[in-house]
């Protein structure tokens, strides 16, 4: 499509409450929710919008906020990096000073050199900045008055914790339903992951997830300065029904051994317990948080042994929930909170939480 018919679709330069072709409209609308949060009809949103769409990654909020997100750099990298430089110039005013700053970027993006070269623009290093020097011949709004030259930053390679059906009778926007339904099979599986993983075998539910870390692994073998700007891997997506941590699979422990052998300081963040419903003891819906939560802490007691050290969680707010509640011993479901109590500060020690 071009710029003009884009243009004449969305109705040209008039105000959207001046427009009066629904088909134009819902168009403006759709073009405004790709950039920013709005009302389904393009206009402000309100509290009650802000409310509804709290922690809730997918499938509507972040897909429908940058829709065209790929599309654009795609055709115009050299807009990512502007946006790389209007963050780092931010953090650069900061006080007190920020010096250093990871960002979570899709391993799709670190898997593809053009990408890769272009995020490593503004390095304070210039035998690391391999396109940088086009910026002032060809992009003088990518100039930069120094400012990056004060913030080292690195990257944080990140996985979608989604995952492929995992039984026959749940589709992958039924994942809830059957982490509600059948809490004690979907335990069984992560620990059926954990025996793959102990006999290096190959994993069993994280099957798309390692289709890219072998093209990330590609790459870095392709990048001399590879793990001088990837310092980790990233756990994140919508958590609701993805309680599951696929960095427990031997193809994910195996990359990260490797990668320490370059980087001893290499590491996971796994983003959990952030929006997870909370639910009291005594209500229904206290076994579907244990058996989320109790996934969650096995997967990290499981890195913990393997790993040994160089492991975070993002957010991790509701473990301080389950953590200070008194256990409700007539719940089926308190035989696995009682575990998470009774090892939380040996497992927990030397994890920090973001």
């Amino acid at each position: 499509m071009q710029a003009n018919d884009l243009r004449m679709l969305i109705g040209g330069a008039k105000p959207i409450d001046q427009l009066t072709d629904p088909t134009q409209r819902d168009a403006r609308a759709h073009i405004m929710n790709a950039f920013s949060m709005m009302n389904a009809d393009g206009s402000e949103p309100r509290s009650i919008d802000f409310h509804s769409f709290r922690g809730n990654f997918t499938p509507e909020f972040d897909p429908r906020r940058f829709a065209l997100k790929d599309s654009i750099y795609a055709q115009r990298l050299d807009l990512l990096a502007f946006l790389l430089r209007n963050v780092l110039y931010r953090f650069s005013t900061c006080l007190p000073q920020i010096n250093y700053c990871e960002f979570s970027v899709g391993c799709g993006d670190l898997s593809r050199p053009w990408v890769f070269a272009v995020l490593t623009t503004f390095s304070n290093d210039k035998k690391f900045n391999k396109f940088h020097y086009l910026v002032n011949q060809n992009f003088p709004w990518l100039k930069t008055n120094g400012f990056e030259k004060s913030i080292d930053y690195r990257f944080l390679a990140g996985f979608n914790r989604r995952v492929s059906p995992i039984s026959s009778a749940c589709s992958t926007d039924k994942s809830l339903d059957f982490l509600n339904e059948a809490p004690s099979y979907a335990i069984h599986l992560i620990l059926r992951e954990f025996y793959q993983s102990k006999n290096q075998r190959e994993t069993i539910i994280f099957t798309e997830q390692v289709k890219q870390l072998k093209k990330l692994e590609k790459a870095s073998k392709n990048t001399d300065d590879f793990y001088h700007w990837v310092v980790g891997l990233d756990l994140l997506g919508d958590e609701l029904g993805y309680p599951y941590c696929p960095f427990v699979a031997c193809e994910f422990l195996r990359f990260i051994r490797d990668a320490r052998q370059a980087n001893s300081a290499f590491g996971t963040r796994i983003h959990s317990g952030e929006n997870v419903p909370f639910a009291r003891p005594e209500l229904p819906g206290y076994h579907l948080f244990a058996a989320h939560m109790y996934i969650l802490y096995r997967c990290l007691a499981f890195l913990k042994k393997e790993l040994g050290s160089n492991i975070r969680v993002g957010h991790g707010i509701a473990f301080d929930k389950l953590l200070s509640i008194k256990n409700y011993k007539f719940r089926k479901s308190s035989v696995l909170v009682a575990e998470i109590q009774a090892n939380a500060k040996k497992v927990f020690s030397s994890i920090p939480f973001e």
